[in-house]
């Protein structure tokens, strides 16, 4: 009987495997494998390095599969070496997805809506023709307003959900509320707070609002 097995899962933002990535990987692991089943022979240091060089292509580029580790003896001081790696690596990605491209576009756009809407207001305190002026007090205040702030909120969102996965990973107490939101708690689900953090990426990504999202989420669990 093996006690460790390594099971590559399909992602949940892939519809199906990418089988030409996955044989590639197989080349590049710390140790042999054959299949997406990944089997270690009761040998510990080796199934902690391939989990976590796994951990480590997936943060670092998103794949179509996540690791999962089964194992048929369960030792505490594996799981907490295991944990303390897998850790910092999720820590780092939340880290620069802080201060990442998807941030700093959002940013761009935010100056782009603000500088569009000081260009009307200078526009406005020139003399026009009252029709004119209501079309672009409207255009500020509506669509350039609203689009502005929503904006905002979108990253102030993303922040708070990233200061949260963060929180979580340090061990510190969050909320009754964020807990909700979020669906953190508990022990490390790695494969689960991987999908938190591509949900969030996605929502944000799609323009939607994250807070609503998480909200919305959390009254169909409550109703359920």
């Amino acid at each position: 009987m093996n006690n460790f097995l390594i099971e590559l899962l399909r992602s949940r933002d892939y519809l199906e495997y990418d089988c030409h990535e996955i044989v590639n990987l197989m080349d590049k692991l710390p140790h042999r494998h054959d299949d997406h089943q990944i089997v270690e022979d009761g040998v510990w240091p080796n199934a902690l390095d391939t989990i976590v060089f796994l951990w480590e292509v997936v943060l670092d580029d998103p794949c179509s599969f996540t690791p999962k580790l089964f194992r048929n003896l369960v030792v505490p001081s594996d799981i907490d070496e295991l944990n303390s790696k897998v850790r910092v690596l999720f820590k780092d990605k939340v880290i620069r997805l802080k201060d990442g491209d998807l941030l700093r576009g959002l940013g761009e756009r935010v100056e782009a809506l603000a500088s569009k809407i000081m260009r009307l207001e200078l526009s406005l305190k020139k003399p026009k023709s009252f029709a004119v002026y209501a079309e672009l007090r409207k255009k500020k205040e509506g669509f350039l307003r609203d689009q502005l702030d929503l904006i905002r909120r979108k990253i102030e969102d993303f922040k708070w959900a990233m200061e949260c996965v963060i929180d979580y990973l340090d061990g510190r107490v969050l909320s009754f509320y964020d807990v909700r939101a979020l669906n953190l708690k508990g022990e490390f689900d790695w494969n689960q707070l991987y999908s938190v953090i591509n949900r969030d990426c996605r929502t944000l990504k799609d323009g939607l609002h994250i807070f609503a999202d998480h909200t919305e989420q959390s009254m169909l669990q409550l109703v359920r």
